[in-house]
């Protein structure tokens, strides 16, 4: 089938998905589908910023959950401490997110491959470990209470703030992968060496990256905080950083619709696996292994393999 017209049918499948995301809360007002589907979208949000660095840009990051986390208290202690609007408070704490992620940037890329992934996963722990200490301000393990966005009880807000949040994200990471920067990134990832060859500056790519990457974390764990409600340092733990890791491996690093379709997935499997009791956790892991064996690129990899547009010739 002719290049342009699958070109087509996947930009018209996106606004078609988009237009069914943004009826769902119209046809499903089940309360706890509508949290599946919130925390679904923040966790696409989170994977898909962290899948710019480990997938497009071969950058082996493990301290995203950190900057995820610093959003998210940032906005915290801005509101309860101040009593500053939430919006302004959510990006300050995205901004916050940014300013401390330039800072580790400058020795973090001084170095390569698994030496950046000890470096970010410390950097981590250290923040995790400060917020656990650090009582008086975020009142460590007993946790700190996040005043909403909204008054009520509906989650319908929160369902499209959080959508518009993912919505944007896609946007800029499509557009960026699409453009002559996504190149120069899908090339640091191939070979360092031959992008530095034609004249791409690694360091900085991989600063900006970085930063930008940052604060789609920083924005979406601010709304995470006013969502929730309640704030432990755990949000900074290893255990959200390997959640995105499985999310990304499920779906497909190194795509685009990978990390959406595994967070929208694997959010609704690990909750409807409860019924299996104390089995829950050994079928779950049962099915992500098989996938990670035998669908190597994920579930839109196979997907791609299967050439469903080539059936038309």
């Amino acid at each position: 089938m002719d290049v342009s017209l699958v070109q087509s049918c996947k930009r018209y499948f996106n606004w078609i998905v988009m237009t069914f995301l943004i009826v769902l809360p119209l046809l499903e007002t089940d309360a706890y589908v509508l949290h599946l589907l919130i925390l679904s979208l923040v966790f696409a949000t989170l994977t898909a910023s962290w899948n710019v660095l480990f997938g497009f840009m071969g950058v082996y990051s493990f301290g995203h959950q950190s900057f995820f986390g610093l959003g998210a208290y940032i906005t915290a202690i801005l509101v309860t401490r101040t009593g500053v609007s939430p919006w302004f408070s959510m990006i300050v704490g995205g901004l916050g997110a940014t300013l401390i992620s330039l800072v580790i940037s400058w020795p973090t890329f001084r170095l390569r491959g698994p030496y950046v992934a000890i470096v970010t996963l410390a950097f981590a722990e250290i923040l995790r470990i400060t917020c656990s200490n650090w009582v008086s301000l975020t009142r460590g393990q007993m946790g700190l209470s996040v005043p909403g966005i909204f008054v009520g009880t509906t989650r319908i807000p929160y369902y499209y703030v959080a959508l518009a949040v993912f919505w944007l994200t896609w946007i800029v990471i499509s557009k960026a992968m699409h453009s002559p920067l996504g190149l120069a990134v899908i090339g640091i990832r191939e070979s360092q060496e031959a992008a530095e060859s034609i004249g791409v500056n690694v360091v900085m790519f991989k600063r900006f990256g970085f930063v930008v990457t940052s604060f789609l974390a920083g924005i979406v764990g601010a709304f995470y905080a006013h969502y929730i409600g309640i704030l432990t340092p755990d949000i900074m733990g290893t255990g959200i950083i390997f959640g995105v890791l499985v999310m990304g491996l499920f779906g497909g690093i190194g795509t685009l619709e990978g990390p959406v379709v595994g967070a929208f997935v694997l959010t609704f499997l690990a909750e409807y696996l409860r019924t299996f009791g104390n089995f829950r956790f050994l079928v779950y892991s049962i099915i992500i292994g098989i996938i990670v064996l035998f669908m190597p690129g994920g579930m839109v990899g196979w997907i791609a393999r299967l050439k469903v547009f080539d059936r038309g010739k």
